[in-house]
């Protein structure tokens, strides 16, 4: 089930483009332009909160308008892997990936993958089907404020088909050409 997020937004404009964004992006919304409409949505089915007042307890993180929609999704993506529990064991063709211990298997054994490659790995998998770019790779894995290249990417990527991928050809870790990667658990 895709993460449920309630937007509130009093400029229509911004409301429909923050929900037709994130909607793309494979989540599910709730949306409503005033608190009282808001407070009759939100349920224990909302993993997030987007909205624009300035309230005193409470935000976890924020951004100032006028914002990039790439900079909202990317905080979304971050919050929602920091509090949502991860308690499900990912499968595909031989590999487990064990969120919640950190932990990859290949056949019943363990892959030695470095912090990095790991969040490469669970970034990807979150993202399944979906070809994702190299700069929002970079921003979810190595942070908005690092300064490395595209080619960070692609040699991080090479250790990730070394070390999950089947030999020869890529059948998980697919290049989407001028964009980025995809990766595809289920191979037919």
């Amino acid at each position: 089930m895709p993460p449920r997020i309630l937007v509130v937004e009093d400029d229509p404009s911004i409301l429909r483009g923050l929900e037709l964004n994130l909607q793309l992006e494979g989540f599910e919304t709730r949306s409503a332009m005033d608190g009282r409409t808001a407070l009759e949505l939100v349920d224990d089915d909302i993993d997030l909160l987007i909205l624009d007042l300035m309230i005193p307890y409470g935000a976890d993180d924020y951004v100032t308008k006028p914002f990039r929609v790439a900079e909202l999704i990317a905080r979304v993506k971050a919050h929602l892997r920091r509090h949502r529990p991860e308690t499900e064991v990912y499968r595909f063709s031989d590999v487990d990936v064990d969120p919640e211990k950190r932990l990859v298997l290949r056949a019943g054994e363990i892959v030695d993958l470095t912090p990095r490659e790991y969040d490469l790995l669970a970034f990807l998998v979150q993202n399944e089907g979906r070809a994702v770019t190299r700069d929002a790779i970079l921003e979810a894995v190595w942070g908005e404020s690092y300064l490395g290249t595209d080619r960070t990417v692609d040699n991080f990527v090479t250790r990730l088909r070394q070390k999950l991928d089947q030999p020869g050809e890529p059948c998980h870790f697919l290049t989407v050409r001028g964009v980025g990667y995809r990766f595809v658990g289920s191979v037919s």
